[in-house]
């Protein structure tokens, strides 16, 4: 078994509840695969860099969770034409420095 971190950018017009739904189902997607979810927390809408697929927003969801390195690709291809997610990343989970606190997220005003 790795840790990797997941990376979800979602559809914020495709989902409901911020998207809690997904990621309880994502949750249970890794389950089955035999692995174990460590952490899941969303991140929130956040505006992009670069507009995918015409979207200019979307609602990001971070995972790192434990799973065995063949079943990674199963997992990947779950959501690769999902029509919701705009975006996934995994990479390996490298933990922060101890005593790390990361900084509060800015909200940006409107002008």
């Amino acid at each position: 078994m790795r840790t990797y971190e997941a990376v979800f950018i979602l559809d914020e017009r495709k989902i409901e509840d911020r998207g809690d739904t997904f990621a309880r189902a994502v949750a249970g997607h890794i389950k089955d695969l035999r692995g174990k979810v460590r952490e899941r927390r969303s991140l929130g809408r956040r505006q992009l860099a670069y507009k995918i697929n015409k979207r200019s927003s979307g609602v990001y969801w971070d995972f790192v969770f434990d799973l065995d390195p063949a079943r990674l690709s199963a997992f990947e291809d779950k959501y690769r034409l999902n029509e919701t997610v705009l975006r996934l990343v995994v990479f390996l989970y490298d933990p922060p420095p101890a005593g790390y606190q990361p900084r509060p997220a800015r909200r940006h005003e409107a002008r």
